[in-house]
């Protein structure tokens, strides 16, 4: 009974530790900061879901960042990074920001870190697109230090080009001529939707600017996917314009399509613009986009298996194995049991890549069930939950069954036997050690004889 008690005992202690840790783990994933898509706060045109970009005008450029979440002390750093040969004028930014109660456009009112910056702009700033990444480090409610990373894209239309790329400086007998050239940029990429599931199509379409003092000629727009998940819908995979004058802009659209195994994540695209001037001069220009691509979550897994009856007190091991059936990442991945009558550690099996696999063992330990019968059928369910990128928790269930019977306990009858049978074992083992007594008696008087007859015989000589 004391061995039956401290299996008890280190079982549950073996749980609850599982537990707690587990639960650390689930609560680190999902106390991380996530930007408010939906609300549209001061600063903004658009919300993110609407496809929010960071404006850049009158010699600055405006960011905003709404973060939602809690954090210990409801404080973050955000620390703003950048490029030091980019258009912005280069600085420490730093700064710590505390969660509010904020106004949105709408009136309404949400807690959130609203984080707004401008940046000033360089006087030599050059036309493009530029990437900022927000670095916001926090401690969370368990008082973990915790690091994410935001990046926001500007685009700078209002830029001066240097004199040696808007201009062409050839020589000849009367001396130097410069001839000025057409400068195209692509300032913007709309993608629609913004996010693309797998296996639908979508579109793209690319602004192309000339920012440069003469007209272009010849235009071709081209876009090429950067991996075979993402392809074209139509066999034209380019646009042409015959013309484009200083200071207009064409749109170039593509029809494309998603893979139904394409990988959930971001998916490069490389877009380019070839031109000529007025004297047949060729330049080409580029620009690199990212296309989103979700994918459900979808997960396979053995059916646990109990034996048809199980005796309480006993404990026992049995591997579970969780497949990622699907095409994105999947997190906090765990298994637990929810059986009357049978104590379960949970199962953690962490991080599962697209179409991989992990397998665990989870420990058992069978007790007595709740209520008035302490043995006989009990059912409940095997669940194994997970989070997908986006930070939501699904949960797969399967019912499983067994019996639990009494423990194996001796009768009175067969205890009378058991302690006749060890009377007769202690009585058996006495005999031999008796004999091996009397023996070893024996043994040291013939040597005492033997030696005293040789010491005898010796003295005679």
């Amino acid at each position: 009974m004391k061995h039956l008690l401290r299996v008890v005992l280190s079982t549950v202690i073996l749980v609850l530790s599982l537990i707690i840790i587990d639960i650390k783990q689930a609560s680190a994933f999902s106390n991380l900061l996530t930007i408010d898509t939906s609300t549209l706060y001061e600063g903004m045109e658009n919300t993110y879901q609407n496809g929010y970009v960071p404006t850049a005008s009158k010699g600055k450029a405006v960011f905003v960042l709404p973060l939602l979440g809690e954090t210990l002390e409801n404080k973050i750093r955000v620390t703003p990074t950048f490029n030091a040969d980019g258009p912005f004028v280069y600085g420490n930014y730093q700064f710590d920001l505390m969660r509010t109660a904020t106004q949105a456009q709408d009136h309404t009112m949400h807690e959130v870190f609203l984080v707004q910056l401008d940046l000033a702009l360089s006087s030599s700033r050059s036309n493009g697109t530029y990437p900022v990444d927000f670095v916001v480090d926090y401690q969370n409610i368990d008082g973990e230090a915790v690091q994410q990373t935001f990046t926001l894209r500007v685009t700078i239309t209002d830029g001066k080009s240097a004199s040696n790329e808007n201009s062409i400086v050839s020589s000849g007998g009367s001396g130097q001529l410069t001839i000025r050239k057409p400068v195209l940029i692509i300032p913007s990429c709309t993608i629609n939707p913004s996010t693309v599931n797998g296996g639908e199509p979508f579109n793209i379409t690319i602004t192309l600017e000339n920012v440069g003092e003469r007209e272009a000629k010849n235009i071709r727009v081209s876009l090429a996917p950067q991996d075979e998940h993402v392809t074209f819908s139509e066999d034209m995979n380019a646009v042409f314009a015959l013309l484009l004058k200083p200071q207009e802009a064409i749109k170039a659209s593509f029809n494309l399509h998603s893979s139904l195994v394409a990988i959930a994540g971001e998916h490069l695209l490389l877009a380019t613009a070839t031109y000529e001037d007025r004297y047949g001069n060729e330049y080409t220009e580029h620009g690199t986009f990212w296309v989103t691509v979700m994918q459900g979550v979808s997960v396979g897994f053995d059916k646990l298996k109990l034996p048809q009856t199980i005796e309480s007190g006993t404990s026992f091991e049995h591997p579970i194995c969780v497949y990622n059936t699907g095409f994105a990442t999947i997190y906090n991945v765990k298994c637990a049991l929810n059986v009357d009558g049978i104590l379960a550690a949970t199962a953690y099996l962490g991080t599962i890549e697209p179409q991989q696999s992990i397998e665990k063992e989870i420990m058992m330990f069978v007790t007595a069930l709740s209520g008035y019968n302490l043995y006989g059928e009990t059912s409940g369910e095997m669940i194994v939950s997970y989070y997908d990128v986006a930070g939501q928790e699904y949960q797969d269930m399967v019912q499983i069954s067994t019996r639990i019977i009494k423990p194996n306990t001796p009768t009175d009858e067969e205890k009378v036997k058991q302690a006749q049978e060890k009377k007769e074992q202690q009585a058996v083992s006495q005999w031999w050690i008796s004999l091996l007594v009397g023996i070893c008696i024996i043994a040291i008087l013939v040597s005492l004889i033997v030696i005293s007859k040789f010491s005898r015989m010796l003295r005679m000589r």
